[in-house]
Formats: C-alpha cells, structure tokens, sequence
C-alpha cells in the first residue's frame, strides 16, 4: 500500500465499500416492511458501519508505521463517510424516483395508520401533521430526502471518525508494543 497517500485520497478509495455498505443498509431497511426479518440485517449493518470505519483507519495507521495524527485519521474518517454518503444518496435518488416511487407517500400513510392506532394526544398531534403534509403537499421529494440522508450521514460520521480516529491512534504496534510517538493533534 502507498504511504503517502493522503487522508482525502484514503477516504475516497475506502468510501466505494462504505457506500456499498450503506447502500445495504438503505435497501434492507426499505424492504424491511415487506420483510420484517430485514431489519436485522438493517440493523447489523448499521452497527457494523463505525467498526469498519475504526478497522479501515487501524490498517491506514499500521500501513504509516504508527505514525498517523488523529486528525489525519479523522479526516480519512470523514472522506469516507462523505464519499459512502455520495454514493448510498445516488442510489436512494434512484430507487425512490424510478423503482419505487410511491413508498415516501405509502411510508407517510403506514405511519398515520400507526400512530392512528395507539390514541393517545401525541400520537393523534402526529396524525395530524402527517395529514397536514399530505393535504399541504408538503410530502418530501426523492431528491429532498436523498439529500437530507446524505447530510444526517455525513454529518453522524463526522462526529463518529473523531473518537474511532482516538482509538486507532491508540493501538499500539504488536510486535515492538510501540505507541505513537507523536503528540495527539
């Protein structure tokens, strides 16, 4: 592997994976109404995202000698939240726009149904607002709701890669027991 690479092109190469990842975890949960048993999967996928994050950031920080700085690993960490992002937004765009374009309005009508169900204040207040998007035709499009993930995405792994990129730096050379000889920065 190349040293040299930066944390920008580190995260663009890891992003490819990541966004094949989160697009699993899109498409599991999507069908996870049809298939109940897909939001284990969703699930996992969701929890498994930080640790390959965290196990992406240990081989680019192994693959420098140990010599990374937190903020070299936290950027590499962003990049690949922001490329993953990209990616998992593009196939959202697609699959709400062209393969199921009736699910945000069937999503919005399960959840009036729902919530119509349990009686109670806050959930009639819930039905409301969601009849009230309805009939205001305030529905959020494909697209406004593809960028609203990316965004929620890039922004939660943003903070996540922060301590991950701690921890990673952390790790200490198996062989020599050597830690990272420079200051945290």
């Amino acid at each position: 592997m190349n040293t040299n690479k930066t944390p920008f092109s580190k995260g663009a190469g890891y992003g490819l994976p990541m966004g094949l990842l989160m697009c699993v975890v899109f498409l599991s949960s999507v069908q996870s109404v049809r298939f109940p048993i897909l939001s284990l999967l969703t699930l996992a996928m969701t929890i498994y995202l930080p640790i390959a994050v965290f196990r992406w950031m240990r081989r680019s920080h192994a693959a420098s000698e140990y010599r990374s700085t937190v903020s070299e690993l936290w950027m590499q960490g962003i990049m690949t939240f922001i490329f993953g992002s990209l990616i998992c937004a593009v196939v959202s765009m697609v699959y709400l726009r062209w393969v199921e374009p009736d699910l945000i309005m069937s999503m919005i009508k399960h959840a009036i149904d729902g919530y119509s169900q349990i009686g109670t204040a806050s959930a009639n207040e819930m039905v409301f607002m969601l009849r009230s998007m309805i009939d205001q035709h305030a529905v959020p499009t494909p697209g406004t709701l593809s960028i609203a993930m990316f965004w929620l995405s890039v922004s939660a792994g943003s903070v996540i890669s922060l301590p991950l990129a701690l921890v990673a730096r952390m790790r200490s050379v198996r062989a020599g027991g050597l830690r990272g000889d420079k200051a945290i920065s």
